[in-house]
Parts: structure tokens; sequence; C-alpha cells
């Protein structure tokens, strides 16, 4: 009998009422963002620039796992992609990942992103087409009073093809952020960062700076977000016969963004730009402005 007893239960399974174990991989959650776009100047200081219009798709997928008490493992892919109406060489796809762990309100990430092929800007010469690939290793932190602090260092790597690969170019960049909630509808923000850029040829060496700053009021379904940002760019290894010879951009961008949940799975947003670039080189001199609206839709919440 009880040999009966314990085959019946080996074939039947677990006892009626017993808890079922859970799966140690959350299930997939994913974002589909798409947004259509308009611009005054679509490829600055390119012979085929001008006003244009663009579609923009992203999707992500993720998911996580703990794999200790106190340990939860993050992981991810995502891909975009840009079409736009008139000058088509200005679109792009680009695909990449994301990895992260947390521990207690720690976290370390790591993000990867390619770019097969974008063309920075046309002339007489052609296409000035570059493949991308990037590297991101940052470390996120909250702190007490509403504090939230985040620091990355990423390296990227340009490849251009044809005449135009006088133009590779390399090299790290770094940024500070800290976000502070002191209301519970009020999020500041504040930014800093750099990088330096090595190219093959000294004329494309570059060094910049930027600093940042904005500000957002979420309040019921409702989202508003405007920022300024503002940095430099210089040359300082171009030789007195580059056209980059003491060569200094300086760019401020603003803008304000507004989002409205209208479904716990949808978001209509839109968002408007304004950048303004000055510099020593007459013909970087530009201004572009930009508008985009569109909608994100998420996954049902676990």
């Amino acid at each position: 009998m009880a040999s009966c007893s314990m085959l019946t239960l080996l074939l039947l399974g677990s006892p009626v009422g017993s808890a079922p174990m859970a799966s140690p991989i959350e299930d997939p959650q994913w974002k589909l963002a798409v947004e259509g776009f308009t611009t005054s100047d679509v490829m600055p200081n390119s012979d085929d620039s001008g006003p244009d219009q663009a579609a923009f798709t992203r999707f992500e997928i993720s998911s996580a796992a703990r794999i200790a008490s106190q340990l939860k493992l993050s992981f991810g892919l995502n891909t975009s992609l840009s079409r736009y109406q008139r000058v088509g060489i200005a679109g792009f796809e680009e695909y990449g990942g994301v990895l992260a762990v947390r521990r207690g309100s720690s976290q370390l990430v790591w993000e990867a992103g390619w770019t097969p092929a974008r063309i920075k800007f046309q002339d007489d010469a052609g296409r000035a087409e570059f493949r991308r690939i990037e590297s991101t290793v940052g470390l996120r932190q909250a702190l007490p009073s509403g504090i939230r602090a985040r620091a990355q260092w990423t390296y990227r790597r340009d490849d251009y093809v044809n005449v135009f690969n006088i133009r590779d170019a390399s090299g790290p960049s770094w940024s500070a952020r800290l976000d502070w909630r002191p209301q519970p509808i009020v999020t500041l923000r504040a930014e800093l960062g750099g990088g330096s850029t090595t190219g093959r040829t000294a004329r494309y060496s570059q060094d910049e700076r930027w600093v940042s700053g904005g500000i957002t009021v979420a309040r019921g379904r409702w989202k508003l977000e405007p920022w300024l940002v503002s940095g430099t760019q210089r040359y300082p290894e171009a030789e007195a016969t580059d056209s980059n010879f003491r060569r200094r951009d300086q760019w401020i961008e603003t803008g304000i963004r507004a989002a409205v949940t209208v479904h716990p799975q949808l978001t209509l947003l839109i968002a408007g730009t304004l950048l303004d670039q000055t510099s020593s080189r007459h013909d970087r001199t530009y201004d572009v402005r930009s508008v985009r609206f569109g909608f994100e839709w998420f996954s049902p919440e676990n």
C-alpha cells in the first residue's frame, strides 16, 4: 500500500494545495516608441541639407532574475530605426544591449551599441559614411533625501569608408548626473560631462565639455520636462594649415517635452527643441528647430 501511494505522488505531482515553484526569470517586459519628426535642417553643413520630416521607431525588451538574496540581474536588447522623407541618406539603424546588476540601492550597468552605417554629411567628394561601436559602464546610486546619482564612462569608435577614412576617430567620454526630488511632483536634474576623441589625422582630434539642467513636473497623468544644455568643442591638435586650426564651436540647446498617460500601457508625447551653434569657422554656424510627436506603448505589468 505504501509503495502504491508513493507511485501515485510521483505520477500526479505535488499534493493539492502546495505552492508552485517561482520562475527564476521574470516575464519579459517590452516598450515600443513611435515618433514623427520635423526639422528645419536635417544635416547641417551638408550640400543636400534643409527642412525634412522623418519617422522614428524604437523597440526594447528586457527581463530580470534574482541570482542571490541581495543581487538582481537585469538584461535587455533594443533596436531603433529612422527614415527621412526628403534626405533619405540621413536615415540609420541602431542596435544595442544592456546588462545590469543591482544590490540594494546600488546598480552597476553595462551597455553596448552598434550602428552599422550612418552618413554624417554629403559634399562634392561623396557621402561621409561611417559605422560606430560604443560601450558604456555606469554606476547608479540612490541616496537619502530623494537624491539619485549616476556616473558613466563611454568608449566610442567611428570607422569611415572610402575617401573619408581620414576621419576615423575613437576615444572616451564621461558624464555625472544628480537628480533631486524635493517634492513628490518635482524632480530637478543637473549633469555635466566631457570627452576627447583621437582622430586618424590631427585635425579631427577634438575635446568636448558640456553641462545641462532640467526639471520634471509630474502631476496625475501629465508630465512636463523643460531642459537646457550648453557645450563647447575644440580641435587642439589641428595644425596652422588645417581648416580646424584654433576652431572653437559653442552650442546651446533648449527644449521642452510634454507627455500624458492615456492608458496604463500608452503614453502620448510631444517635444520641441532649438539648437544654436556658433563657431570660429563661420561655415559651421547654424541653428536647427525641431518638433517630435508620437507615443510609447508598454507591455502589461507583471
